[in-house]
């Protein structure tokens, strides 16, 4: 492990401080891939991701939804929202 100030790189006459930084995350970055691929916790990770995703993204959703229907734009939304989904029903059974 690093020490925490040593990620700061002196470049010339000056301290790159963010800069530093982020060229250390850049060469960490395939380390940490490989390391968390190995130990079998990527897809851990990747879950995790999907799932606050989702967490974020439906209440936005709702709350767009809710100030859209106060102007009274549900009936604007509604096909569209119709037409976006539709291809998701299930084919009709003979």
């Amino acid at each position: 492990m690093r020490a925490a100030g040593s990620a700061a790189v002196r470049t010339g006459s000056r301290q790159a401080g963010n800069g530093g930084a982020a060229c250390a995350a850049r060469h960490d970055f395939p380390y940490a891939l490989l390391r968390d691929l190995a130990d079998g916790r990527l897809n851990l990770h990747a879950t995790g991701l999907v799932y606050a995703s989702l967490l974020s993204i439906i209440p936005l959703l709702a709350l767009s939804f809710g100030v859209l229907a106060t102007f009274h734009a549900q009936d604007v939304l509604r096909p569209l929202v119709h037409d976006f989904f539709a291809p998701m029903e299930p084919p009709p059974t003979n």
